[in-house]
């Protein structure tokens, strides 16, 4: 099975969220329009290699499953990076403002116990071969709900190279109040994760209303 399709089928995307665990050298000198400064590059990479290290430690390179507590702190480090309450804004859109703070907190809950679990489906992800080919400001429409994070948001141009297959991988990153990266939102071949889950969730929201899709949220995070 070819990497884009793994990933689609893990949905879209998410397996990929830090499969920057298998990270090479870095490869910036790409310019394109809007290139982020080269601090920022360097701040951005030496974040994610120290966390990419510390989970290609962890899962080695042969095919073994982690289960117990090995399983619950790679969730962590694979997880860690991850926006889940931004994923969940864009997916919602204007709904994610108007329902309940109660509806809200569960719906991001279900929403991040579900991206945790599709994170960990396939471990062989994290061993892909990662370069990176340049960071700069994120154009318009890749921009994402931001929260408590500085005004700039950037795009991490990565190949993901698994199985002979090189795939173009981005993610689209802003910095918080503690100096720390996190991921907003993440693409492979242009299929981003957050427009992904929209189209789902507003398809079933015209049909059948938001409760109707938190408890199938629900049902689902029942099942993990």
């Amino acid at each position: 099975m070819t990497l884009r399709k793994r990933f689609i089928t893990s949905a879209v995307c998410l397996s990929f969220v830090l499969s920057t665990a298998l990270l090479t050298v870095p490869v910036l000198g790409q310019s394109i329009p809007g290139s982020a400064p080269v601090e920022v590059r360097e701040s951005l990479v030496s974040q994610l290699e120290k966390r990419d290290q510390e989970i290609k430690q962890l899962i080695g390179d042969q095919d073994e499953s982690i289960e117990g507590e090995e399983r619950e702190v790679l969730s962590k480090m694979v997880f860690d990076l991850l926006d889940a309450e931004a994923l969940a804004a864009h997916a919602l859109q204007d709904t994610f403002d108007v329902i309940s703070d109660q509806d809200r907190s569960r719906f991001i809950d279900l929403f991040a116990r579900i991206l945790r679990d599709q994170s960990l489906a396939n471990l062989d992800i994290y061993r892909a071969e990662i370069t990176y080919d340049s960071v700069a400001i994120a154009q318009p429409d890749q921009l994402r709900p931001t929260g408590d994070y500085s005004d700039i948001t950037y795009v991490v141009y990565t190949k993901a190279r698994f199985e002979e297959v090189e795939t173009p991988v981005l993610y689209v990153m802003a910095l918080g109040d503690n100096s720390s990266w996190r991921i907003l939102d993440m693409s492979i071949d242009d299929v981003y994760t957050g427009e992904s889950y929209r189209r789902q969730f507003q398809s079933i929201m015209r049909s059948r209303g938001f409760q109707p899709l938190l408890e199938s949220l629900q049902r689902r995070a029942d099942r993990i």
